[in-house]
């Protein structure tokens, strides 16, 4: 993540000099709490007082008034007697006074109760913060507890997983907070974990450098710094042995940063898309899992979602199918829920369904092959509840929601309800000394009688629209210079390649009671 610094301007020797300041009062009743070099990493230097020379820290000194502590790459941690921490990243420097403490420069994590700390703002914290500066600002984030941060007359509460971003020009940015880059847990690493190929179709690599490359093959093995790539009309899965599922799309590549078991018990999984496109299913509840690509870093808690990188004057995308996904550009961070779609350029948006994302789903159905049968399913209706019919054994147990059924013969008929909107229905059949098998069935529920989404994607020299229509509509494409018709089939779906000229094409979809309704698509190049 980048974070802002706030700027402060000084006078010394009738020159101005930019200095970045950050103030943190730490006494109670006139008293500075005793403060000791508790942690301690790469190079630290330590200042005993003022205008005197630099010399290298040791673990366990004693920080008296006017001492001063500067980091370079390395990391040191001050432990006050009260139990209060304040620990320095990379590149920070700290100066004690008698009072308080200055930091020029750098990040800082804090761990306090009810310790006034003096920004450019006053700032009073119970619980875990990390201030982050740079030379337009300074960014706040509570990682637990929370926090007041008074600046003038206003006073602005923070509690746990909120973060602001105070720039020198006057903004001010609120928003929900997602760590995805913990500098100052020193979790010890117990082990490493790994993941195998477990499903794979067309040409795909594998390297342990991203130098030497291999032929992928089923049951290969991927290690930490591991890289896989696919091409042209070709996916990869990779399922980790903590039951999480990478799905590799065509003309991609994926490398394996960090998978390891920390000793909070908690598994660390950073991948990272290079380019192309991931399918991604984590089963791990409440364990820390990231994508990052240019531009944007996808962190979960057990979810199913898609992970674009960005491509050409494509911006990279995040689509979420299941659970909460935080999807972090820059120090924003915004929360992406079943359903919905979020891209740097347009923002949060409904989830638009494509033919990548049908295929997706319809492999994962077949990983998890059920002990049933489903007759067509629409992938569109306007009613606010849907009934799934199909076949399955006596016996079976099912779970669709809260609806619970046990079959006494082969057909069955389960009713949901639907919220409106991207509706991702799960269907369980549990059976005797078997783990239970799950359909997921996509459902979008219009307040309309007639519904039309629209995807297009290039395909070849040309272009590919994928869409969702009422059953049985029929879809005229206008190009500008031709009409392409087709019908949408028994779900609603259609499909159509065409060549354009234009940047933008008309599509409409019409029933046979006559009613139709438009879309004009825009094509970026």
């Amino acid at each position: 993540m980048t974070y802002n610094r706030f700027s402060m301007k000084r006078v010394l020797g009738g020159q101005v000099q930019l200095a970045v300041l950050l103030c943190i009062i730490l006494f109670q009743g006139g008293l500075v709490f005793a403060q000791v070099i508790s942690e301690l990493s790469g190079v630290v230097e330590l200042r005993s007082q003022l205008n005197t020379p630099w010399r290298p820290a040791d673990l366990g000194e004693s920080l008296l008034a006017d001492s001063a502590l500067r980091t370079f790459q390395g990391q040191t941690s001050l432990l006050f007697s009260n139990n209060d921490l304040i620990k320095l990243d990379t590149n920070s420097a700290v100066q004690l006074e008698s009072q308080g403490v200055v930091l020029t420069g750098g990040r800082v994590y804090i761990k306090a109760w009810k310790l006034a700390i003096r920004t450019a703002s006053d700032i009073t914290l119970t619980g875990e913060a990390r201030i982050d500066l740079s030379e337009a600002g300074e960014h706040i984030a509570i990682l637990s507890g929370e926090a007041q941060i008074r600046r003038g007359e206003e006073l602005i509460e923070l509690k746990t997983a909120e973060q602001i971003s105070i720039m020198n020009n006057g903004d001010i940015q609120r928003s929900s907070f997602f760590e995805t880059d913990p500098w100052y847990r020193n979790l010890a690493i117990l082990g490493s974990g790994s993941g195998s190929i477990i499903g794979m179709k067309g040409q795909a690599e594998i390297s342990a450098d991203a130098q030497n490359w291999q032929k992928a093959e089923l049951n290969n093995v991927l290690e930490v710094g591991s890289h896989l790539r696919t091409f042209e009309a070709s996916w990869l899965e990779l399922r980790f042995d903590d039951s999480n599922l990478i799905r590799l799309q065509a003309n991609s590549e994926l490398a394996l940063k960090t998978l390891e078991d920390l000793a909070d018990g908690k598994r660390q999984t950073v991948l990272e898309l290079i380019y192309g496109k991931v399918w991604v299913i984590v089963e791990t509840e409440d364990q820390p899992f990231q994508i990052e690509t240019p531009g944007l870093v996808a962190g979960v808690r057990g979810t199913k979602f898609r992970l674009d990188a960005a491509e050409a004057s494509e911006p990279p995308l995040i689509k979420t199918f299941d659970g909460v996904v935080a999807g972090s550009s820059g120090y924003e961070t915004t929360f992406v829920e079943e359903g919905q779609q979020f891209d740097t350029e347009a923002g949060l948006e409904v989830l638009q369904l494509d033919a990548l994302d049908l295929f997706n789903l319809s492999r994962d159905e077949l990983l998890n092959r059920a002990t049933l049968t489903l007759s067509q399913v629409p992938s569109m209706v306007n009613k606010p509840s849907l009934t799934l019919r199909g076949k399955t054994l006596p016996g079976v147990r099912l779970e669709l929601g809260a609806q619970t059924l046990t079959t006494q013969r082969p057909e069955f008929e389960l009713e949901t309800s639907l919220k409106p909107g991207f509706n991702l229905l799960e269907l369980y059949a549990f059976s005797e000394d078997q783990p239970p098998n799950r359909l997921v069935i996509p459902v979008i529920r219009s307040g309309r009688d007639i519904y039309l989404g629209t995807t297009v994607k290039p395909f070849g020299s040309a272009y590919q629209l994928s869409g969702i229509a009422p059953g049985g509509a029929s879809i005229t494409l206008d190009t500008g210079n031709r009409l392409i018709e087709t019908t949408s089939d028994a779900s609603g779906r259609f499909q159509l390649n065409f060549s354009s000229s234009s940047d933008r094409i008309l599509v409409r979809a019409q029933l046979n009671s006559g009613e139709t309704i438009e879309k004009e698509v825009i094509i970026r190049p």
